[in-house]
């Protein structure tokens, strides 16, 4: 329980920070590699416990599962974890549709602060494919 509030309030940190941080250093993009997510994280001294949760949420998914496969765990147990724990179980969202929520939301800290936010109010969450 009180590993997943604290699980909880750094992957909100994560949303609420590293889109506009990821945009001043590398300019806006519809996801990121892992080297400018965890660099990001290291630069701005950010919680780097869930390195592996951020490069899930601003990564592409394919390279997030070349990510998972060079470091040996599984990105799919991971993607339906952070979907549980963020998404009400919605793993179908990828990062473009992160990036867009969290960047157009000009309050974003309310869409994610409790984990309820429902892809459905914006449209919806994405296939998993897109421009990444």
């Amino acid at each position: 329980m009180v590993k997943n509030f604290i699980k909880k309030k750094i992957l909100n940190d994560y949303l609420n920070k590293l889109p506009t941080l990821l945009q001043k250093d590398y300019g806006f993009s519809q996801s990121y590699t892992p080297m400018q997510v965890i660099k990001t994280i290291d630069r701005y001294k950010l919680s780097d416990k869930y390195v592996n949760e951020a490069v899930a949420m601003f990564c592409s998914r394919d390279n997030h599962k070349l990510y998972a496969y060079e470091r040996g765990f599984d990105a799919d147990t991971g993607l339906s974890e952070l979907g549980i724990l963020m998404f009400n179980g919605n793993t179908n969202y990828d990062s473009a549709e992160l990036l867009r929520l969290t960047n157009f939301q000009s309050d974003s800290a309310s869409a994610w602060s409790d984990g309820d936010a429902d892809c459905g109010d914006v449209g919806d969450c994405g296939d998993g494919g897109g421009s990444d």
